[in-house]
């Protein structure tokens, strides 16, 4: 704050004052200019021409420099900025030790990156229809996971027949979801939903998230990856959860198929078992995927439950099954030759 010092003629004494800008002695308050140069004059930055103007962006604020070097006289430490403190002094020298250990990291990762990206499972027009509706995809196809080998199975079977579940050779069953009772969806996109031959869907778009007449009319992909038109759009993507992927029916599901399936199948190269209603599974938990269900289908250290032991079936006309199942390679071989492996793939 301006200061200066007056006279008082009627008691001869000198009296403290200040500037008009900032108040008197009795009467002060808030002044933005002298906020401002207040501001200009404590901040970081050099002066030039009696001003004191901030730093460049590309401002040369030193570097860690070894020891030897400068004993030696080889190189001299700048630190402009340790007249503000020895912390921000460190900040911006650390700043630049970790970009540059960053940019060295980056360089040398740079060969690995391009491998896994183009050595994906899938074909170039593959990985290219997927990012368009997942753009964070990328990420992973940048990884070492991209290379496995993987795929997915599908059954839908009626009460009264036989799921199988059979993965390509060499590969496991990773993850599977099973519904019984009236399950929504299909394995594949159901026929009025499909992408004619020129790419297009059998409806007409009404507005950004409807389509004319209740026609498909937006193109996206299934849980499954197949291309498929929805009718309707859920956030960002097209919503194909109302039609065509599987999902359970509150009215008409069972709570332990799921456990059923994932407890024989999980592991498996392939998956047999009847699809009926009062057929009685056993089988050995494994894991937090592969549990009973809950305390009562536990039986002497095994689970024991049939499809229709508990759930939701009020409205039933016609029961069903339908499994899900991914399948991957449990090692992945890195070498052409050898027997160098990476396990734990899933």
């Amino acid at each position: 704050m301006n200061e200066a010092h007056g006279h008082d003629e009627a008691s001869g004494v000198k009296r403290r004052r200040y500037v008009p800008d900032c108040g008197t002695s009795t009467h002060k308050f808030l002044s933005y200019a002298a906020a401002i140069q207040t501001r200009k004059f404590y901040r970081p930055g050099r002066e030039s021409a009696g001003e004191r103007r901030s730093y460049a962006v590309c401002e040369d604020f030193g570097a860690h420099q070894p020891r030897c070097l400068q004993r030696c006289g080889l190189v001299v430490e700048r630190r402009p900025l340790v007249r503000y403190g020895l912390g921000v002094d460190l900040y911006f020298k650390g700043l630049k030790v970790v970009i540059l250990a960053f940019a060295v990291l980056s360089a040398l990762a740079a060969p690995s990156i391009v491998a896994f990206h183009t050595g994906a499972r899938e074909t170039a027009a593959e990985r290219d229809a997927r990012l368009s509706y997942d753009p964070l995809k990328v990420l992973f196809y940048n990884t070492l996971g991209a290379w496995g080998e993987s795929a997915h199975v599908c059954g839908d079977v009626a009460e009264g027949g036989v799921l199988a579940l059979e993965c390509p050779a060499g590969t496991e069953i990773v993850d599977v979801f099973a519904y019984y009772g009236a399950p929504s969806g299909f394995c594949t996109c159901p026929e009025d939903h499909q992408v004619g031959s020129d790419g297009t869907c059998p409806g007409d778009v009404k507005s950004a998230d409807a389509c004319e007449d209740e026609r498909p009319c937006f193109a996206g992909a299934t849980d499954l990856g197949d291309t498929c038109c929805a009718r309707g759009v859920k956030g960002d993507a097209p919503d194909l959860d109302a039609d065509v992927n599987p999902r359970p029916n509150a009215t008409c599901d069972s709570h332990t198929a799921p456990f059923i399936v994932q407890g024989l199948c999980l592991g498996a190269e392939n998956c047999t078992l009847p699809v009926d209603v009062d057929a009685r599974f056993r089988w050995t938990p494994r894991g937090e995927h592969t549990s009973c269900g809950g305390s009562a289908f536990e039986r002497g250290g095994g689970c024991a439950a049939s499809f229709g032991g508990h759930g939701t079936f009020d409205r039933c006309p016609e029961r069903r099954l339908v499994a899900v199942a991914f399948c991957a390679r449990s090692k992945l071989s890195v070498l052409l030759c050898g027997n160098q492996h990476w396990f734990g793939w899933s």
